[in-house]
């Protein structure tokens, strides 16, 4: 018997977009912000993987994975019609979550509350410090960063 040699190809699987009834998909049951992000950049990874182009299957995806009041409710957002992009889709559903906008700019008080947390780490205490010096300057980061015009 003969070997057989296997197909040519490029040697990368092509990626299979989770339908909406699988178990492992993208999930937002909550009205957490960070669950949100989350969620938009596990879906925004999908499109990607996928090579997905067309903006309205991009919504349609993201749109998919939400439960079905939210999934009215986006879909019933002036953005979500045909020849609107997907990013301005994504821009007016943040709009309906301004904290995450929040959380992305940082603020004062969330610095104070992390200071304030903070307070009274030994210099012994190696790790916590470490965590807290890396919390700190990417709030600060966040905070002086110039505002988007």
């Amino acid at each position: 018997m003969a070997n057989i040699p296997a197909p040519a190809g490029n040697g990368v699987a092509s990626f299979k977009v989770p339908r909406p009834w699988e178990s492992n998909v993208p999930k937002f049951n909550t009205e957490d912000k960070e669950d949100l992000q989350d969620f938009i950049e596990q879906v925004d990874d999908i499109i990607a993987l996928a090579q997905i182009t067309d903006e309205d299957e991009k919504k349609k995806l993201l749109t998919s994975y939400l439960p079905a009041r939210k999934r009215e409710t986006w879909r019933g957002l002036p953005e979500y019609v045909t020849g609107v992009s997907y990013l301005d889709f994504k821009k007016a559903v943040l709009k309906v979550y301004p904290e995450v906008q929040e959380d992305l700019d940082g603020t004062l008080e969330e610095l104070e509350k992390l200071c304030q947390e903070n307070r009274g780490i030994r210099r012994t205490e190696e790790g916590k410090l470490t965590r807290f010096g890396m919390r700190f300057r990417a709030l600060v980061k966040k905070l002086t960063k110039a505002p988007a015009i």
